[in-house]
């Protein structure tokens, strides 16, 4: 689990949010699914389309300090 959401949060690349105009049309359904998972863990607050997709994915601060901590525990 840690790993997925390493893989998640590197979404965000030192970012403090990302818009869906960011993310390439091909990675938008790995996206939206990365994104769902970090809100589970309150990790991310999102904000929604009108067609219920997400367009806007902000770090909380759970999620700054979980990005902080997988950040220093890479391995070199």
């Amino acid at each position: 689990m840690k790993n997925e959401i390493m893989e998640c949060l590197a979404y965000f690349k030192g970012r403090y949010s990302i818009n869906y105009n960011e993310v390439p049309l091909y990675e938008m359904p790995v996206f939206q699914k990365a994104m769902e998972l970090l809100v589970n863990f309150g990790y991310v607050k999102v904000h929604r389309a009108k067609n219920g997709l997400i367009s806007l994915a902000i770090l909380t601060d759970a999620g700054i300090q979980k990005y902080n901590e997988l950040l220093l525990n890479m391995p070199a």
